[in-house]
């Protein structure tokens, strides 16, 4: 081969590398690997240039459905694994791709109209015991069905009851509306009504009341008091006032106080003490006694003792009242139309709510222990009702919060903060802290994710999903941009909706504004960040997840579809099939 032959060779090699990162169209379903192969010239026998193929092999497209602002940056991590398009499929772990599969419909949503309020949302009791309710409203209210994942000869699908509650809600509340789960007790808060519970007696007896904030226990009634012993015929006389509270022998809830009562005596001791007679229940298991010092009531015993009357006996042989230990005052924050919360939550066995309409950037956590009170004392004391406002120079409210192990992580539409006792110490109304931690504010209306380890929250304007991780170095949490690499996939349509298929391959799915799906492969500690878009013929509403009867995790979806060619849309709940055993590699052309 002549010198000028192999000039001309390379030239073409030259001019045929700098056609990698062209685009084409690919076929629909298909990744498309970001560089393709490119034909170049290479000398035959005769040494007359002849056309062929230099194909660059992709061995993992875990990467995902990378920006367009990526062609052609060989020098990017993510452009080695990554594709210009990936549509209806799924980035696996191990580096291939695998087919979506595709949605079953397990029946129709309550709502006769596509665009009617429904709600669904996850009731997990335990890792085999699962249930999906949907709240749903027409014009005769707001009703409750319950749904139940099992497994068949077709493989996992969902099982509905009838109507079985009737809820004090209207239909344009369930879009904002928000849940907490504990046990078989659904807490519910909305900014437009008080808060209330969803009890489960049993899958086909569900009840719903207010909360109630004064505790269960009735106050109990001091009989009489009188003093015992002999006195001291000089002393002064003076006034000794009690009152005492009733602790539930079932519950250990405290009851409000009794009525104070007074007796005169002069100073006591040992031998000259007041004895105190106290009315009897079923329902008490201790009486506790505070007395009075300068004006505040402080606690002095408690007593189970009774005589032989069946009445509580206790007596003050001058014990010495603490006033660090107060009788609880019960209130009510929530008992106005501009008071009610907007969230709700649990905290370090507390119940927690934030945000309503006269207070937008307060908290309030329960005592420990006791989730339907709002029981303070003065001085208060450790396990009291927590109340604290957020001081912030933006004009926000608070649109969500989390618990983590360092505190509440709260997010607004100004930042994210974090409240949490000062130091190590463990949250008290002694001890609030609130501590920024970044700037970027939340799109409201959408909960953050817990993805695996992981805490996601959508940006403002719900078209960048970032993750809130702390950072030791910082000493603080950062929050990741996900979608930087791929800001083209939510460009168009904010998310609406979201949810964490743990099982099989941990994915993020994205039900967006218009109706589209998108997903997010997501594994963190194994540093996979790959997105992929999705079509359905219908809109993709809400998404949900729940732990599936056969250990992977069931995706639900809320789906308007037509039913027929000529009928009108009607919301659907459908569910994902399981994913196949085998995955479509990365395809070389």
């Amino acid at each position: 081969m002549n010198l000028n032959q192999r000039e001309k060779n390379l030239a073409s090699l030259i001019k045929g590398m700098s056609e990698f990162a062209r685009q084409s169209s690919p076929s629909s379903g298909q990744p498309e690997a970001s560089p393709r192969a490119s034909p170049v010239s290479s000398p035959d026998d005769s040494g007359q240039g002849r056309s062929t193929s230099l194909v660059l092999a992709k061995n993992a497209l875990n990467g995902g459905e990378i920006s367009p602002g990526l062609s052609a940056r060989f020098d990017q991590a993510r452009y080695q694994t990554g594709c210009h398009r990936l549509l209806n499929m799924v980035p696996l772990p191990c580096g291939g791709v695998s087919k979506r599969p595709g949605f079953l419909f397990a029946g129709f949503a309550g709502t006769l109209d596509a665009s009617g309020p429904v709600r669904l949302v996850p009731f997990v009791f335990s890792e085999t015991e699962t249930r999906l309710l949907e709240f749903y409203g027409n014009e005769a209210g707001v009703f409750l069905r319950v749904w139940r994942p099992e497994r068949g000869a077709a493989g996992v699908g969902l099982v509905r009851s009838g109507d079985l509650l009737k809820l004090p809600w209207r239909g344009d509340w369930l879009e904002k509306m928000r849940f907490c789960q504990s046990g078989d007790v659904v807490y519910c808060a909305c900014e437009d009504t008080p808060p209330g519970k969803l009890m489960r007696r049993g899958d086909e007896d569900w009840r719903y009341a207010d909360l109630r904030w004064t505790p269960g226990i009735a106050a109990p009634r001091i009989d009489h008091a009188h003093y015992q012993g002999n006195y001291n015929e000089t002393g002064a006389w003076i006034p000794h006032v009690y009152l005492v509270t009733a602790i539930d022998k079932d519950t250990g809830e405290e009851s409000m106080p009794s009525e104070k009562i007074t007796e005169i005596a002069q100073a006591l001791r040992q031998d000259f003490f007041i004895r105190i007679w106290i009315k009897s229940r079923d329902d008490i298991g201790e009486i506790r006694v505070y007395k009075r010092d300068g004006g505040v009531f402080g606690y002095i015993g408690s007593t189970t003792e009774k005589d032989d009357d069946g009445l509580f006996v206790f007596d003050d042989k001058n014990i010495a009242p603490d006033t660090e230990d107060s009788p609880p005052e019960y209130r009510n924050p929530f008992d106005g139309p501009d008071k009610y919360p907007a969230l709700v939550f649990m905290f370090q066995q507390r119940l927690g709510f934030a945000s309503s309409r006269a207070k937008p950037l307060t908290v309030w956590l329960s005592p420990s222990g006791h989730f339907e009170s709002m029981a303070a004392s003065q001085p208060p004391d450790d396990d009291d009702a927590i109340e604290a406002t957020l001081a912030t120079p933006r004009a926000s409210r608070i649109l969500w919060v989390m618990p983590d192990r360092r505190g509440l992580i709260i997010g607004s539409g100004g930042g994210e903060w974090v409240l949490s006792g000062a130091g190590e110490e463990a949250l008290s109304p002694k001890n609030i802290s609130f501590q920024p931690q970044s700037s970027w504010g939340s799109q409201a209306g959408l909960e953050p994710l817990e993805a695996g380890g992981s805490l996601l929250f959508a940006s403002r304007g719900g078209r960048v999903v970032r993750d809130l991780a702390y950072s030791y170095a910082d000493d603080k949490y950062q929050a990741t941009d996900l979608s930087i690499l791929a800001r083209h996939i939510l460009a168009r349509s904010p998310v609406v909706s979201w949810a964490w298929q743990q099982e099989p391959y941990g994915i993020v799915w994205m039900a967006t504004a218009d109706g589209s799906l998108a997903g997010l492969t997501y594994l963190r500690e194994h540093e996979i960040v790959a997105w992929h878009r999705h079509s359905t013929d219908g809109e993709v509403r809400q998404l949900v997840s729940l732990p599936g009867p056969d250990g992977n995790s069931l995706l639900i979806a809320l789906v308007n579809r037509k039913v027929s060619q000529a009928g009108e849309p009607r919301a659907c709940v459908e569910y994902l099939e399981p994913f196949a055993e085998e995955s479509v590699q990365p395809r070389h052309t």
